[in-house]
């Protein structure tokens, strides 16, 4: 079996040798470069490993990170550098910008133990195989999107959401999956671009819906449940009564549905968005900014419409173990929330440490794979009875 690929590529020749002696040690076969030009003229292996220093003569890491992201290949980056924390952080932005994954950031010194924890932890990752589908251009059409909805091949999956402060189950978020007769379960972030760009949205959201509302009915659940509303819809004057509708059909109370606001459109055409908004609040469902934090308008979002709830987006969520720029947002952010009367939800709760931190910032609900994947709807009840994370959740103190 060969040995994994791993690239460094830094100006000092010492650090270059240092990094492939810890790389060799873990399993993988390693060559260095110092210099940036001599780089990007190899015919690179698909799936290496990049150990990227920033700061270099002629060619520097950013203008590294640029050329590989015109690749038609799939990296791993580690970026390392002595310069301030901030830039290094502000480059890991940058390269994820671009779509290259970052799997780690290494402020000069580091200990060798840190790189091969790292290294080995990407070993291990390897070995696993994923548990959707991945993404390739080209093989998913609008038309068999059209068919899966129409055929009931999306389907809904449920992660739980639990209380910081007690752990026990406060509801679900309902997530689409697509159940490819050939491929397997595919994610949304598959097939979410072709149903936005082709008119399908509608069809999917209420499809999201009515399994939801079936479900809720036929198990008597007396959870909230959470469901992405594309703020397309939200220009709908009817909007509000239709959902009010379902709901009296299923004889649910309004208060069980929370409508998440997933897209930066709903600053378009604001006033229609808003009376849906209002009418929806009156109706007695609830509210959800989701993703907090990624888009320019949040704050105006926050300030102007009737919201009950705030999801703090993953990607701070889980960075803020060791990342103090993520840290410190998440902090502001679940303040903000306390001062408005607002529920925190933090998506991306990944593992115990990241959930008691959270719990002592007062945060409210927690939604990540340390509580669950989300599960098939199937099973969901036999995962509510089975559920115990009571006691293993609650942080101490």
């Amino acid at each position: 079996m060969n040995k994994p690929n791993l690239i460094v590529i830094d100006d000092e020749a010492n650090v270059g040798a240092y990094i492939c002696d810890i790389a060799s040690s873990v399993g993988f076969q390693c060559t260095d470069y110092q210099d940036g030009y001599a780089f990007i003229k190899q015919d690179i292996e698909n799936e290496s490993v990049i150990v990227l220093d920033l700061m270099m003569p002629d060619m520097d890491g950013v203008e590294i990170i640029r050329f590989l992201a015109t690749q038609d290949k799939s990296f791993r980056l580690i970026l390392v550098s002595g310069v301030d924390a901030t830039v290094l952080h502000s480059a890991q932005e940058l390269a994820e910008e671009y779509q290259l994954k970052v799997v780690a950031v290494l402020q000069k010194p580091f200990l060798p133990r840190a790189l091969k924890d790292i290294l080995s932890g990407l070993l291990k990752n390897q070995q696993q195989p994923p548990s959707v589908s991945d993404c390739i251009a080209g093989e998913l059409s609008a038309e068999d999107l059209a068919l899966a909805i129409k055929q009931g091949h999306i389907v809904a999956y449920f992660q739980p959401q639990i209380s910081f402060k007690t752990g026990e189950i406060l509801g679900f978020e309902a997530l689409a999956r697509w159940l490819h007769p050939q491929k397997g379960v595919i994610s949304p972030q598959c097939f979410i671009p072709i149903a936005e760009e082709n008119e399908l949205m509608y069809e999917l959201t209420w499809s999201m819906l009515r399994q939801v509302t079936d479900l809720w009915q036929q198990q008597q659940l007396h959870y909230s449940v959470s469901i992405n509303m594309p703020a397309r819809l939200l220009k709908s004057q009817a909007l509000s009564d239709d959902l009010a509708e379902v709901m009296r059909q299923h004889r649910l109370d309004p208060s069980q549905l929370i409508i998440e606001i997933t897209e930066n459109g709903i600053m378009e055409e604001f006033s229609k968005s808003l009376e849906s908004l209002i009418r929806m609040r009156m109706h007695g469902f609830r509210l959800s900014i989701d993703d907090f934090g990624t888009a320019y308008s949040s704050l105006v979002q926050l300030y102007r419409a009737p919201f009950t709830e705030l999801k703090i987006d993953m990607s701070f969520v889980s960075k803020i173990e060791h990342d103090p720029e993520a840290q410190a947002i998440v902090e502001a952010t679940i303040l903000l929330a306390q001062k408005l009367k607002l529920q925190v939800v933090a998506e991306g709760v990944e593992n115990q440490a990241i959930f008691d931190q959270l719990a002592g910032l007062e945060a409210d609900i927690a939604q990540g794979y340390h509580i669950a994947k989300p599960i098939p709807a199937e099973q969901l009840m036999g995962w509510i009875e089975e559920y115990s994370g009571v006691g293993e959740l609650v942080a101490v103190g």
